[in-house]
């Protein structure tokens, strides 16, 4: 471990970090737009959830298509083309907003097409940090990148609010479509070689989008290691999940009102925060699954004293723990996939990993709210903690984990 400045020296990554900041803001502030503009336009709250819909279902239903096209193209030209639709989507919306406000038709459209290249961004993006930095600057890379999204995630909803209150519709877009241009701008100054390629991990446009998706599924089948955290991550995040869901009732437990909502999800940020600073002052240069599942252990116990906290002010800091944890996790894991996964084959092994650890999210959702009815909030903390923490124990000392190293020599690869 240590401070390192060399990653600042990479022009790539600036420009990439720079794009990412920008891109992220225009996300940020287009959703919280469109969100009011639905709402402001049809009064619906069923329309407002059936636009969610319409970019969280095509971002899962296309996960593993943009994987494989990940591994056939360079990834910074699909990050290229994903920045070329959110310009001409904004741009139209633009133009119809010089009328008014756009119609609704178009906002359920932006909706779907945004889904869509959200779908491309992820996969895409993990295989351009992979290419453009060095194995041992994943984990600053990859903190530097949270601290952009953490804030843009701050600094948009209030930079859209206030695009709302002095101007109109067409303000916001102009500012947003401003934003994509300057982010596809820097984007087309990013230059990453092509996948290096390793024995069976060559890849042939020849073959068929099945042939190619097993072969990634063969590699995640045929690397335990991959395999094992995909899992153990499956779990973790249905455990954390599951547990967060109920903050909202957690802040009703204490008597604090919306306003102690507002304090738990604020302690969640700014832990996150110090997380992603952490990590981006300091770079792990050898991360490992083991130190993943460590981190899971201490967020699962963080869940545990939640539990059993009385006072409110230390629930807040004991969530700020958490969102610390968080983003460890979100450092560490994908920086091991980053070290264990070929170039040529990454676009498909993460996009299939995404959407295998994701996938218990909802789930849990949708679970724990029923379960907090039945059970109360408290013993829902302490469900989630606990299994969160003896998954984590258990993953630590399996073979496919505890034997990182002999696994990480035979992937072909010397960066771990």
């Amino acid at each position: 471990m240590g401070l390192q400045v060399q990653i600042f020296k990479n022009r790539n990554f600036v420009w990439y970090w720079l794009s990412s900041v920008l891109a992220g803001l225009g996300d940020v502030v287009l959703s919280m737009a469109l969100s009011w503009m639905v709402v402001e336009l049809t009064g619906s709250g069923a329309m407002l959830g059936a636009m969610l819909a319409a970019i969280g279902v095509p971002r899962v239903v296309l996960t593993l298509f943009a994987g494989v096209l990940v591994d056939r193209m360079n990834p910074v030209k699909v990050l290229i083309g994903g920045e070329w639709v959110r310009v001409w989507t904004v741009g139209g919306l633009m133009l119809m907003s010089f009328g008014g406000r756009p119609p609704v038709w178009s906002l359920f459209a932006a909706a779907f097409l945004f889904g869509c290249l959200e779908a491309f961004f992820w996969p895409a993006a993990s295989a351009v940090q992979q290419r453009m930095l060095q194995p041992e600057q994943y984990t600053q890379g990859s903190g530097l990148l949270m601290i952009a999204m953490k804030t843009t995630a701050v600094v948009g909803p209030v930079f859209s609010g206030m695009l709302m209150d002095v101007g109109d519709a067409r303000t916001v877009v102009i500012g947003t479509f401003v934003a994509f241009l300057s982010s596809l701008v820097m984007l087309n100054l990013i230059r990453v070689p092509n996948a290096v390629t390793v024995g069976e991990h060559f890849v042939s446009k020849k073959q068929s989008f099945r042939e190619d998706l097993l072969t990634g599924f063969r590699f995640i089948w045929r690397t335990p290691v991959i395999l094992a955290t995909s899992i153990s991550a499956f779990l973790a995040n249905f455990s954390s999940a599951g547990a967060l869901v109920g903050l909202v009732f957690l802040a009703k437990a204490f008597g604090a009102g919306a306003g102690g909502y507002g304090w738990l999800l604020t302690g969640i940020g700014i832990g996150g925060t110090v997380g992603a600073v952490l990590f981006s002052v300091v770079t792990i240069k050898r991360p490992t699954p083991r130190m993943t599942q460590v981190t899971c252990f201490l967020e699962g116990l963080v869940f545990l004293l939640v539990a059993w906290s009385g006072n409110f002010m230390l629930t807040v800091c004991l969530i700020g723990l958490i969102g610390l944890t968080d983003s460890a996790v979100n450092v560490i894991a994908p920086s091991v996939n980053r070290i264990l996964i070929p170039q040529a084959l990454f676009g498909r092994v993460i996009s299939t990993t995404i959407l295998l650890m994701s996938s218990s999210v909802p789930v849990a959702q949708a679970i724990s709210g029923g379960l907090i009815q039945s059970f109360g909030v408290h013993r829902v903390m302490a469900f989630g903690g606990g299994l969160e923490a003896v998954t984590a124990v258990v993953c630590f000392f399996i073979p496919a984990i505890s034997l990182y190293r002999q696994s990480c020599n035979s992937s072909a690869t010397s960066n771990c």
